[in-house]
């Protein structure tokens, strides 16, 4: 019997241990902002995704 509670804990320590290492993968996340597309007198035909079939420009 002190075996088999003996294993379910170190069943559930490793499950935790592989929890808390994928949570901090998740978190460890950098996200910035780019202020170039902040402005306001930006020409839409300036910015890349602008212009081709699926544009802005041609629609």
């Amino acid at each position: 019997m002190q075996s088999l509670i003996l294993a379910a804990f170190i069943f559930l320590l490793s499950l935790s241990a592989t929890v808390f290492t994928q949570t901090t993968q998740i978190f460890n996340t950098t996200i910035a902002y780019d202020q170039t597309y902040d402005n306001g007198s930006l020409s839409t035909t300036g910015i890349a995704c602008s212009n081709g079939i699926n544009g802005v420009i041609d629609q």
